[in-house]
């Protein structure tokens, strides 16, 4: 009898350890680190649209990289470079951290075309985002060395012109998708843009946006279908 007790106590001792041992909190895994600020938990969406693309001024001979990215409110945004290279990292703070943006378009400096185009190469770039509601955005676009031509357009440069009757006519080229055209009075500020197809050819400007003598800057850009813009530039003066 006294044996078989002695049994029973042995066994009622292993069940206990063995309670104490699962209960005990698990030691952490070493093999996985902290995710990284793009990889946590969450499912992902497209950005609504991703763009870079290259703006040449041919009057001036400068370049400089453009970019526009939109989607649902984000807090967090990169971008990375075909080489793997990090062009841009943004975080919110405060209000907007908390409400998002939705849309950011911003440009470079504009030195000349060669040190632009070293400065970012040709290839996709990848745009990588976290949403104020904490899943992924993700997204890309394919920036292009290649350029639409020069548009050469009239009234020439520093030609006085009837502000009355203001036409502005340029050569139709070849590979563009659409031109813009772009007047401005720079002493006040205002200005006048349009977009037409790769069709049109001339532009009336409406002398209710004209004053008599007074000097204009007009543009006229070129954009390829990869998106991709060439400017040209000229002034011209209005008569009395």
């Amino acid at each position: 009898m006294k044996s078989y007790r002695v049994f029973l106590l042995v066994v009622a001792a292993l069940a206990l350890a063995g309670c104490n041992e699962d209960r005990s909190p698990s030691a952490p895994s070493s093999a996985a680190g902290p995710p990284s600020t793009f990889e946590e938990a969450g499912g992902s969406m497209p950005f609504e649209e991703a763009q870079i693309f290259l703006e040449f001024n041919s009057t001036d001979n400068d370049a400089g990289i453009q970019v526009f990215v939109d989607g649902e409110p984000w807090k967090e945004l990169e971008i990375v470079d075909r080489r793997g290279r990090e062009l841009l990292e943004i975080e919110a703070s405060g209000g907007m951290k908390k409400l998002g943006l939705t849309e950011l378009r911003f440009e470079g400096a504009e030195p000349e075309p060669d040190e632009v185009l070293d400065a970012f190469p040709a290839g996709e770039y990848r745009f990588r985002g976290r949403a104020v509601e904490r899943f992924r955005l993700t997204g890309s676009a394919t920036l292009s060395h290649d350029m639409p031509p020069a548009p050469e357009f009239s009234p020439s440069d520093g030609e006085v012109v009837d502000p009355d009757n203001v036409v502005i006519e340029w050569t139709l080229l070849g590979g563009v998708d659409r031109y813009q055209v772009i007047v401005e009075n720079d002493a006040t500020g205002m200005s006048m843009e349009v977009t037409v197809s790769s069709s049109t050819s001339s532009l009336h400007v409406p002398p209710t946006f004209l004053e008599p003598n007074t000097e204009y800057k007009a543009e006229i850009l070129a954009i390829a279908p990869n998106g991709n813009r060439t400017i040209t530039e000229s002034t011209f003066v209005t008569g009395p």
